[in-house]
């Protein structure tokens, strides 16, 4: 019958319902399209924006500034400071724990011997 009907409309088209999160995301990228649009910074400038989600919340905010290693969750139940690399707490100057490899790069010797092994006046 009707419902039958509903129900599997319902579970067609479910995915195409947006979450709040992808609500505010779009509500965030169009700000960034009007930032463009009405020339208030440089084009250089509003092209390297992005919208980006918290690790712990995923609540999304606009970086305005794409070299910026925190991430500063602005959700006042939250409020989180991450690390935009490893999405762990942020640990600034300390480098990602765990981070042995760099995936930039093709070829990487990694040192892995202890280092009194290089210490020339310790007698072994």
């Amino acid at each position: 019958g009707r419902s039958a009907e509903l129900e599997k409309f319902v579970q067609f088209h479910i995915h195409d319902i947006p979450t709040k999160l992808d609500v505010e995301k779009t509500k965030l990228q169009k700000q960034i399209d009007e930032i463009k649009a009405s020339g208030e910074k440089t084009v250089e400038d509003a092209d390297q924006m992005i919208v980006e989600d918290c690790p712990k919340c995923q609540s999304p905010r606009i970086i305005a500034d794409p070299t910026a290693k925190v991430f500063t969750c602005m959700n006042p139940a939250c409020k989180g400071e991450f690390c935009r690399k490893c999405k762990l707490e942020q640990h600034i100057p300390f480098k990602c724990k765990g981070q042995v490899f760099n995936k930039n790069v093709d070829f990487q010797v990694i040192n892995i011997l202890p280092k009194r092994m290089f210490d020339e006046n310790d007698p072994l």
